[in-house]
């Protein structure tokens, strides 16, 4: 199934989730929300393009803050890799 990010869109809590999306504030703090409302089994956040450092540390921040980062399996982008487990 294809969603675009800032559509609303029902909780598949029993299904993973791969994004595919600029680096952008917007897009970090849509991601969060997902996150924070647990709309997925599982988060594998992909970049198109290089992560800002201050963009990684909001996420990183908000997954902190929610207590989510069980949901986020991969961070990716086409300068980093981060694989969580």
């Amino acid at each position: 199934m294809n969603r675009q990010l800032h559509s609303s869109r029902p909780p598949l809590p029993d299904v993973p989730a791969v994004y595919f999306v600029s680096p952008t504030l917007g897009n970090i703090k849509r991601i969060a929300y997902d996150l924070e409302k647990q709309l997925y089994e599982a988060f594998h956040i992909n970049f198109v393009e290089p992560l800002p450092r201050a963009l990684l540390e909001e996420l990183a921040a908000s997954v902190a803050r929610d207590g989510t980062g069980e949901f986020v399996q991969q961070v990716r982008d086409d300068m980093l890799h981060l694989r969580l487990e």
